[in-house]
Order: structure tokens, then C-alpha cells, then sequence
């Protein structure tokens, strides 16, 4: 058991920081958890009130060995913002809330944000310019910047517009030894640090087989594991570490700023809503809607649109069992667009489609999108005497093998006699799958790791990824090395060495062995 440095941990805060910090009981319990499984109590929770604050508690943290969690909306599923040390709690009580100006920079449009900036927040700002930040999660009410660039977030347009990385510009960031880099500055970088990634790259280049592996991996939507494209992609240290931050969750450094362009904001869009006999047909659709150009692709299944009806949440949709695609079109000709893919579906004749309808005004299209985003909810609590636990919830696969991939989940739901939701962006092959635990299991613990082992091992086998865009956690971890490849994961852990040698930073959240269990809050 790590022995309690809570006393220590506020007499250096008091004496040396300008935030807050909390070591009283209810404040403890109350960070002890997020929307995960887990529950972890730490010893402490520190609220930053600038950059400073947080290098000297970094160093604090390492002089004493102690764990420290950045910590935002604590919206995660995987358990990434739970730690048994110090919570550095970021969120819009803290003092890094700055939000820059829009600024023109390399024929880009530009901002600069703090990591405690919540993400509607930002979206607010740039809307008022008539700008977006394509990277656009559905927890956007709930997630903060920080956290967003931590999970390499993304959302239902990275379809078309990819995530938060590929917006990511320069980061400033806290290293585990309470150093300062930014890495808009090469003089800010460490010399040990630098040549350290330059040799890790150079490993990756000369062998053949992993690079392409890497380059396979790329080109499905993914959060999973350190982004090792980044060695294959950008030779200076500055752009390989920028590059690594999004999707670290918070192991490799805590980001104190970020830089990011943003794009013009579409003025006009269109949905087509699709609704279907099964799920293959939904599948083929979604298909057609990927050649046809849509921007954005959804899929609801039938047991979800029949959750989201009973909560009252889907009271305009019509009556029936059906399963929902929802493409989306953008752009001057989005009208054009949305009936040209009306008509591939319907023409083509190879799904069975009950009813089609086109979404042309803002409020029509409001109202399906807010249907969509209040699907974790929804699932969550739909159930009497079950619960959507997240487990599984986050898994990706190439969009060809979109099919492949539901009918082999459910066959694991049904053989776990689990009823399960299944909905998400199935134009980029990513889905969220909730299945819906029994409250009076007699050993739900064993229950959910069986799940998990069955799950992440049929998403594997298919080519798949653990997470598509919420991230790495305690509960993807074990599963990593499964994914990746010993070499690989070997490759990831040196990246991990490198910046953190004292493992303080958000340990057991990248690399572990088992599925801590005894850990979840049930």
C-alpha cells in the first residue's frame, strides 16, 4: 500500500503554490471516480492556478515518487483520470482557462487555449468567426481542451476532417522532471530528450516490417496506444512530440497550452436519415454513403432507437423497429448531395430501407443530432435493472469490416445472454457497443472481463483497434501489447521511459498486464 503523503503533499502546497489544494475526505471520494468502472482514491486534489503551479508540483510528485493525474470534465470511459497519488484537477476553476485570439498564421486560421478550456467554450468563439474545430466530440458539453488532445479525440466528422491531431499545432507542456517545453521552440527541448526520439525513429525506419504495420494501423481511426506515426511522419523533435501528446492521456506530459488551427465553418449541411430492416442493410448503406461523398456517417441500431424512444428522447421519430443511418452533406450543393444519396440507396436496391427522409433546416437537423449525442445517457440508464457499464465501448475496425464486426460482438452478447446497444460513426468503422449488465449477477466482475476478453479479441482479429477515439486507460491497457505486437509495444514503453523514467505520470493507464478488476466500482 503507498504510504499517505496527504499532510506533505498540503504543507507544499501551502507554502509553495498559489492554487488550492484538498485533501479532506468528501473532495477525495468525490475524484475517486469518473464515468468509468473504477474507483481510485487519491491523496490529494490540486487545482493549478497557473504553469508554475504545476511544474512544482510535478517535481513535488517526483522528489516524493508520488502518481499525479491531470484531470478535466472526468468524462472518460477507460479510467485515465483516476490515480492513487495527486489529481492536478484542470477544469474552469482552475487558472489555466486562457483563450486566445483568433490569429492568421502560415495561410492558417489559428488559437491558442489552455488545457482547462471547455470545449463549447471554444467552439463558441470560433463559431462567432465563422470557424469550427473539426475535432468534435459528442461529450463536447462535458470535455475540456486538455482532455480532448489526451484522448486524441475526434467525433462523428472524422470522417471527413480526422482528429484533434490534425489540428494540433505546437503544445506547451510540464515534462515528469517539472521541465518547460514548448515545442514551437527547439531551444526549449531538451538535448536527452531530442535525441532520445530521434533514436527511437530511427529504430522504427529501419525495420521494414513494423513501419508498414504502422502505416496499416494509420489508416484506421484509432486512439490507441502513442501515436507512433508521428516517427514516420515528422523528422524535427518539436513536431514527433506535438504529435505523441495527442492520445498520451496525460503519461507523457501535462499540457499547459495548445495551438490549433481551425476551419471554415459550413454553411449549409443536409441530412439523409435511413431507416432500416437490419443491421446488414444498414451496413451496405452506410457503404453507399461512404462512395457517395457523405461528410458524416451515424448509425443507431434498433435496440438503441427503442431505448432512446422510451426515455422520451425520440418522440419525433415514427413508430416501428428500424435501425437509423444518418448521413450527413455538406457544402453549397448539401441539398444535391443529400437526394443523390436517397437515390444510390434506394436505387441500388441492395438494402431494405422502410422510409427515407431528407433534413434540410437547421432546427430538423438539431433534432437528430441532439438525439445522437444523448445516446450515452440514454443507454446508460435504459435499462430497469440493468446497466450499460463501460467495457467495450469504444472499438474500431477498417469501415469494410463494419458488418463483420457487429455480427460477431452481438453473437458474444447473445452467448453472455447481455442485451447491447450498438450506435456510433460507422463511416470512419468506429463503434460505441454497450451492453447491459444484469445488477444482480452473481460475479459481474468475472462477467465483465470475460466481455472485454471476447470483445477485444474478435475486434483484433478483424484488424481492429481497442479504442477509436476515447483513449487509453486502465481499461484498454492490458489489451495494448495484443494489438501492437511485442515490438511495437516495446517500442511504446521506451517512448514512455524516455519522458518519464520515474513512472509519476498517469501510471498503469498505458502499460499493464492485467485487468485490475478489484479496482472497478460496481
Amino acid at each position: 500500500m503507498m504510504a499517505d503523503h496527504s499532510q506533505a503533499i498540503k504543507r507544499y502546497c501551502r507554502d509553495h503554490l498559489h492554487g488550492s489544494c484538498y485533501i479532506d475526505g468528501k473532495t477525495r471520494s468525490r475524484y475517486a471516480t469518473d464515468m468509468s468502472l473504477y474507483r481510485i482514491v487519491p491523496q490529494a486534489v490540486i487545482r493549478p492556478a497557473d504553469t508554475e503551479d504545476v511544474r512544482r508540483i510535478v517535481q513535488f510528485a517526483g522528489e516524493k515518487r508520488l502518481a499525479i493525474t491531470a484531470r478535466g470534465g472526468g468524462s472518460g470511459t477507460a479510467g485515465a483520470a483516476l490515480g492513487s497519488g495527486i489529481i492536478l484537477l484542470l477544469d474552469s476553476r482552475s487558472g489555466l482557462t486562457g483563450l486566445g485570439e483568433i490569429t492568421q498564421e502560415n495561410d492558417e486560421v489559428r488559437i491558442t487555449a489552455g488545457p482547462a478550456v471547455r470545449h463549447d467554450r471554444l467552439q463558441k468563439k470560433l463559431s462567432q468567426a465563422g470557424l469550427f474545430l473539426p475535432s468534435d466530440p459528442s461529450s463536447g458539453p462535458l470535455s475540456y481542451l486538455g482532455g480532448n488532445i489526451a484522448t486524441r479525440a475526434s467525433g462523428p466528422h472524422a470522417l471527413r476532417h480526422g482528429a484533434i491531431d490534425r489540428y494540433l499545432r505546437s503544445v506547451r507542456l510540464v515534462t515528469a522532471s517539472g521541465h518547460l517545453v514548448d515545442t514551437s521552440r527547439p531551444d526549449s527541448i531538451p538535448q536527452k530528450l531530442s535525441d532520445g526520439l530521434h533514436a527511437i525513429r530511427r529504430n522504427l525506419l529501419n525495420d521494414a516490417e513494423n513501419s508498414t504495420r504502422i502505416r496499416e494501423k494509420q489508416r484506421i481511426k484509432s486512439a490507441s496506444g502513442y501515436n507512433l506515426g508521428a516517427f514516420l511522419s515528422y523528422e524535427e523533435a518539436g513536431h514527433i512530440i506535438t504529435s505523441l501528446i495527442a492520445g498520451s492521456i496525460g503519461t507523457l506530459g501535462i499540457v499547459t497550452e495548445a495551438t490549433l488551427s481551425a476551419e471554415a465553418l459550413d454553411s449549409k449541411s443536409a441530412l439523409t436519415v435511413f431507416y432500416l430492416a437490419s443491421i446488414a442493410d444498414a451496413c451496405r448503406t452506410v457503404a453507399l454513403c461512404r462512395e457517395g461523398g457523405a461528410t458524416s456517417i451515424e448509425l443507431i441500431d434498433a435496440r438503441t432507437v427503442w431505448l432512446s424512444r422510451i426515455s422520451g428522447n425520440a418522440g419525433f421519430l415514427p413508430e416501428g423497429e428500424y435501425n437509423l443511418v444518418l448521413a450527413e452533406s455538406t457544402g453549397d450543393s448539401a441539398n444535391e448531395a443529400a437526394r443523390a444519396l436517397r437515390e444510390e440507396v434506394e436505387g441500388r436496391g441492395v438494402a431494405r430501407v422502410h422510409h427515407t427522409q431528407i433534413a434540410v433546416s437547421s432546427e430538423q437537423i438539431e433534432q437528430f443530432w441532439k438525439l445522437r449525442k444523448r445516446l450515452l445517457f440514454v443507454v446508460r440508464n435504459g435499462l430497469e435493472n440493468h446497466t450499460a457499464y463501460s467495457v467495450v465501448n469504444d472499438v474500431a475496425v477498417s469501415p469494410e469490416r463494419l458488418e463483420e464486426l457487429i455480427t460477431a460482438v452481438r453473437e458474444i452478447f447473445s452467448r453472455h445472454n447481455l442485451p447491447a446497444a450498438v450506435y456510433g460513426h460507422a463511416g470512419s468503422g468506429n463503434l460505441h457497443l454497450r451492453p447491459l449488465f444484469p445488477n444482480n449477477h452473481p460475479d459481474l466482475h468475472r462477467l465483465i472481463k470475460r466481455v472485454a476478453d471476447d470483445v477485444y479479441g474478435a475486434v483484433l482479429s478483424l484488424g481492429g483497434t481497442l479504442t477509436g477515439e476515447h483513449g487509453m486507460g486502465r481499461l484498454r491497457a492490458p489489451y495494448l501489447k495484443a494489438e501492437w505486437g511485442e515490438t511495437l509495444w516495446e517500442a511504446m514503453k521506451s517512448i514512455k521511459e524516455l519522458f518519464d523514467p520515474e513512472n509519476i505520470l498517469n501510471p498503469e493507464t498505458m502499460f499493464a498486464e492485467n485487468l485490475r478488476t478489484e479496482l472497478f466500482d460496481l
